[in-house]
């Protein structure tokens, strides 16, 4: 069966384990700032390029007409 260990930390060992945790917490926000950022980015150019498309397949389908 799963045994359960209790240990007791040190003030010491507790206060560098917690600064330890908030720079992780801290570094995955602005991980995940980024990622927002990039995708949004990315949506961007991608509406940009389909506008680019249908703008060129009209001018293709207009010289193709004549």
């Amino acid at each position: 069966m799963s045994q359960m260990f209790e240990s007791t930390m040190s003030k010491a060992k507790e206060a560098s384990f917690l600064k330890k945790l908030d720079g992780l917490l801290t570094q995955l926000r602005e991980n995940n700032q980024a990622t927002l950022e990039i995708r949004k980015e990315i949506a961007q150019l991608k509406r940009s390029n389909d506008r680019s498309f249908n703008r060129a397949k009209k001018a293709v389908d207009a010289l193709a007409k004549n």
